[in-house]
């Protein structure tokens, strides 16, 4: 019985060792870098999108490891994943790795200042200065109505219907972030050219872009964007800005 809790001690140290390597490798910068330095844009923005899940998980969440080739490798990160899922299943949270947008208002809080500068830098440092988030934050700060207060108390719809202040989102996979964006941002995506004004009758003045033929690297701030599955401008673009420029996302 001894040597049977001795091989699972040795198992899951060295389970969560691999867990450190694997996200440590897939954190790593060195791919991105690669591809920004050749300005392969859409490219640098897939990587970018597949670092900021890993550092929400890893640093917001506190996710010792959801990597699926580890789970299938290791038979205890099968085990401890599925103890951490039900654990955070219970807290509402989904662990579907690869969506920026499952996290709720608290963990995006604790988003690391120096990975994000880190991701930034050397977005600006390879396109010269016209992408990166703090680009895109200055152009948020100078064309929208929201930069310089807070967002604390605004209301935002969830899926169902109902509303709940931001700083009660649990998930913001299940917000109608759109409708929030487009009441008070509608400058700042025509701004980013992420929304476009259209002349057709019937349909909305303005729609936005979301198909890949609307990446433009000649626009400024045109990248990272379509961090979300969904659309171009997610709550994880949002509140990154936010970050970088009031060092809180809500507040």
């Amino acid at each position: 019985m001894t040597f049977l809790i001795f091989l699972l001690f040795i198992a899951s140290g060295w389970f969560l060792i691999s867990c450190k390597w694997e996200y440590d490798r897939q954190e790593s910068l060195v791919k991105l870098e690669s591809q920004l330095r050749s300005g392969d844009w859409e490219g640098a923005n897939h990587a970018t999108r597949r670092i900021l899940a890993i550092i929400i998980y890893r640093d917001c969440k506190g996710i010792p490891c959801v990597s699926p080739s580890l789970r299938k490798q290791f038979p205890v990160g099968k085990f401890l994943y599925e103890t951490i899922n039900r654990r955070q299943q219970k807290l509402g949270i989904d662990m579907n790795l690869g969506s920026t947008e499952h996290f709720s208002t608290e963990e995006i809080e604790k988003f690391p200042m120096d990975k994000l500068q880190a991701i930034d830098n050397i977005w600006t440092k390879y396109s010269q200065g016209r992408f990166g988030f703090s680009v895109q934050a200055s152009i948020y700060k100078q064309y929208e109505i929201t930069s310089n207060r807070s967002i604390r108390n605004d209301e935002f719809t969830l899926n169902d219907g109902s509303k709940v202040k931001a700083s009660q989102v649990k998930l913001w996979y299940d917000i109608q972030f759109l409708d929030y964006v487009e009441k008070y941002e509608k400058k700042l995506l025509l701004e980013l050219n992420w929304m476009v004004r259209q002349n057709v009758p019937h349909y909305p003045s303005v729609r936005l872009c979301i198909e890949s033929k609307d990446l433009n690297p000649d626009i400024v701030g045109m990248f990272p964007c379509s961090l979300s599955n969904n659309f171009f401008c997610s709550p994880i673009s949002f509140f990154l800005w936010r970050k970088l420029l009031r060092g809180s996302v809500i507040d």
